[in-house]
């Protein structure tokens, strides 16, 4: 099957036909327990794992439904674990690293306060844990920002908008009216707070952090049946400046510092984004923003070979590989694509029988459901398989773990991959390639 991007670079506009290469067979790929990593204790919900000095920051719910933040050792042993909300309503939904810096993101009910500034909040592990080794539809507009009004709760559904996987509703209750960014250093102290009114019920999925500036995109949700995407810029004292794009349905997922000047955001979208109409039904989209003006320098939409297809990445690196899903009818893949900075795609990996892929540096991991054609291997049930490739797209080596939800990937300090997963049985893991 084909996959049809269109690329506009200055106005231009093409449209290339690409042929998915498929996985390179591998020798033998192992099948590791829940034994061969590490335990995160006391998750309902994990969110997000991060790397961070040596080590990594994990965000989620407790079993108490309160958010969480845990920095893990190399080895995947917590050492300090902390709740910055305490037992104020709301959320943490994206983390980010930035030298000795954590900074996480989400929405609360009112402004965030009675922080514990001096660190006190900060939980040490009683012992660390160590695994066994594994082998602008239009011009974008600012957001104005007065103090919001009291308001009846209304609930919005948050699906996955293109139905390419079926997860669990959750609902934004607009009494989540405040915006936060929380600085916390590495000992687990919180050094600085930002509180901004969330006027459009803006969800946040990802931060970056660039020149003491903090990037934030997600969407907003004007009405129960209206998703936009969304960049918000916030400093030290506040709200910069925000943009939004999108009509209908305009999904951002991650966010990707580019330049002091630029970033790059991927998603999806139905809606006709700087001048440059949809493909398919719902395309994937990469889009360069300005972060000084808010206009959309480039765009690049990926779509299946029909009209009807549905597209979204989902996840993406520095170095432009992108991961995300596709459906066509009723076939369901996971897509791995590599571009070049002009925009032309290196390589290209489909999984059928997939609902969803990550991807950090050049690691990458894909939730199997059954059998495909790019595996060298039948997989014995719902896996998640982690490999490694070269710059070419090549499988070096990987593993397989067993019966888990796929939730985040990243590199390791000394070059290896770490795979937070999540099962009811088995809890929230580390594993580790």
């Amino acid at each position: 099957m084909a996959l049809a991007t269109a690329i506009t670079f200055s106005g231009i506009t093409s449209v290339l036909a690409v042929t998915l290469n498929q996985a390179y067979a591998a020798p033998k790929i192992p099948l590791i327990k829940s034994s061969s990593s590490a335990t995160v204790s006391e998750v309902s919900k994990p969110i997000d794992l991060i790397r961070f000095q040596q080590g990594f920051i994990t965000a989620g719910y407790n079993n108490d439904e309160k958010s969480f933040l845990a920095f893990l050792d190399e080895k995947g042993g917590q050492v300090w674990r902390i709740n910055p909300l305490q037992d104020q309503q709301g959320f943490i939904t994206a983390i980010a690293a930035s030298g000795n810096s954590i900074f996480a993101t989400g929405i609360s009910q009112g402004a965030v306060k009675n922080l514990p500034l001096d660190g006190a909040s900060a939980i040490p592990s009683p012992a660390a844990t160590t695994p066994a080794s594994a082998t602008p539809t239009s011009t974008p507009t600012s957001t104005p920002t007065p103090t919001p009004g009291s308001s009846a709760t209304k609930t919005i559904p948050l699906v996955n908008p293109d139905n390419v996987v079926v997860g669990k509703q959750e609902i934004f209750r607009e009494d989540l009216n405040n915006l936060f960014v929380l600085e916390i250093n590495s000992s687990g102290s919180v050094i600085s707070l930002v509180n901004v009114p969330n006027n459009k019920l803006f969800l946040p999925s990802s931060i970056a952090t660039t020149n003491n500036l903090k990037y934030l995109v997600g969407d907003e949700y004007p009405s129960a049946d209206t998703k936009r995407g969304a960049l918000y810029v916030i400093n030290v004292e506040g709200l910069v400046t925000s943009y939004s794009y999108g009509e209908k349905f305009t999904q951002f997922t991650k966010v990707i510092p580019r330049s002091s000047k630029s970033v790059i955001v991927v998603g999806s979208s139905s809606d006709t984004l700087a001048e440059r109409k949809v493909i398919g039904k719902i395309d994937a989209v990469s889009l360069t923003i300005s972060t000084t003006s808010g206009k959309i320098e480039k765009v690049m939409r990926s779509s299946g070979a029909t009209k009807s297809a549905l597209r979204s990445w989902d996840a993406g690196t520095g170095n432009l590989i992108l991961a995300g899903t596709a459906q066509e009818k009723k076939l369901r893949e996971s897509v791995i694509s590599s571009f070049s900075p002009t925009g032309s795609v290196n390589w290209s990996t489909r999984f059928q029988n997939s609902d969803g892929a990550r991807v950090a540096g050049n690691c990458i991991a894909v939730s199997l459901l059954g059998a495909s054609k790019s595996l060298s291997f039948a997989p014995t049930g719902a896996e998640i398989f982690l490999y490694t490739v070269d710059a070419k797209g090549k499988l070096q080596k990987g593993l397989r773990v067993a019966k888990q939800e796929l939730i985040s990937l990243v590199t390791t300090a000394n070059k290896g991959c770490a795979l937070l997963t999540y099962s009811a049985d088995a809890g929230a893991r580390v594993s580790f390639l």
